[in-house]
């Protein structure tokens, strides 16, 4: 599934997690926008791409400034998106993720999903 994100991705501060190059993300992500960015909406989509059983019911949970923002479970090979109204660019948006590919020797990083949208909407 191809990603459209890379613009966006450019107006977040990544405080903790990772997003990496092939669209992974870390089972805990903090996004937080940079400056002159507050008071909108971001709506991220997420892949769960995975088939294996640990991941049959993912699911995933995101939280801006204390309060839940958006949560839900995905299936093996679904999509979901949540979205996040930023009051202020002080706020963090925490994404985790309940289940990921464990690191193995072809692959160090520990994999939740593949971040495959994300756009301000407002």
């Amino acid at each position: 599934m191809p990603s459209d994100h890379s613009g966006v991705i450019q107006t977040l501060k990544i405080v903790s997690g990772e997003i990496y190059d092939d669209d992974w993300v870390t089972p805990e992500l903090t996004l937080k926008p940079m400056d002159g960015f507050d008071g909108r909406t971001l709506e991220l989509t997420f892949w769960n791409p995975d088939f294996s059983v640990a991941h049959l019911h993912n699911s995933i949970s995101a939280t801006l400034g204390g309060r839940v923002a958006s949560q839900g479970n995905i299936r093996s090979g679904q999509t979901v998106t949540i979205t996040a109204d930023f009051d202020t660019d002080y706020e963090e948006l925490e994404v985790k993720i309940s289940s990921y590919l464990e690191e193995a020797s072809y692959d160090q990083r520990k994999r939740a999903m593949k971040l495959v949208s994300a756009k301000w909407l407002s």
